[in-house]
């Protein structure tokens, strides 16, 4: 009882030391923190639609491959099943029912794999946005003299609409949108091969 007690005081001079913070940001000289809106800014960017595409693309390709597992699975528990036969041995049915549970076990391993790669992919796609977003949340941030930007999130518990720069980073980005995802380089040319020495300047 006396831990959670302590907790719950600390967690309540932490809101307030916040709330204290964001109440000082106004956007005057001397402001201190700001908070920004990403899914607020991805929407109006357009961007949440390019994330969902992009995860929506990655799932795809981890189906696919899955259905090639499966696929290269049933193939090997057919050619299996056909060398057995229809009459096929006790032993040999016993292998092929454990053959076939392995198979199962294998395919299921595989689905937990794909999702769990899914979601890392969605989890470092959205922190490529973030990124991505940084210079421009700082250019909005040093103009109105904050010096921390927060995400909105549910740790937040108060702030003045003052210290709120969603609107402001979303102008920025109207008036010079972002490349996002970015393009991959161009792969460069290969370089020509140097002309074969084919010996006639040696009579020079």
């Amino acid at each position: 009882m006396a831990t959670h007690t302590l907790d719950c005081r600390a967690a309540a001079r932490s809101a307030l030391v916040l709330a204290a913070l964001l109440a000082g940001c106004s956007g005057a000289p001397g402001g201190g923190v700001a908070v920004v809106d990403l899914a607020a800014v991805a929407k109006a960017a357009g961007h949440d639609q390019v994330l969902d595409q992009e995860v929506a693309r990655a799932r795809q390709t981890l189906e696919s491959q899955l259905g090639q597992v499966a696929a290269g699975l049933e193939k090997q528990l057919q050619a299996e099943q056909n060398r057995l036969g229809g009459a096929a041995a006790a032993a040999k049915e016993k292998n092929f029912q454990e053959m076939t549970a392995q198979a199962r076990v294998q395919l299921a391993q595989t689905q937990t794999l794909a999702q769990q790669k899914a979601q890392e992919f969605q989890v470092s796609l959205v922190a490529q946005y973030r990124q991505a977003l940084q210079p421009v949340t700082e250019k909005v941030a040093r103009g109105r003299k904050a010096r921390v930007v927060l995400v909105t999130d549910a740790t937040l518990l108060w702030f003045e609409p003052e210290a709120d720069l969603t609107a402001d980073v979303i102008a920025e980005l109207r008036a010079r949108p972002l490349d996002f995802p970015p393009k991959p380089p161009a792969e460069a040319a290969p370089a020509a091969a140097p002309d074969a020495d084919t010996g006639s300047d040696d009579g020079r």
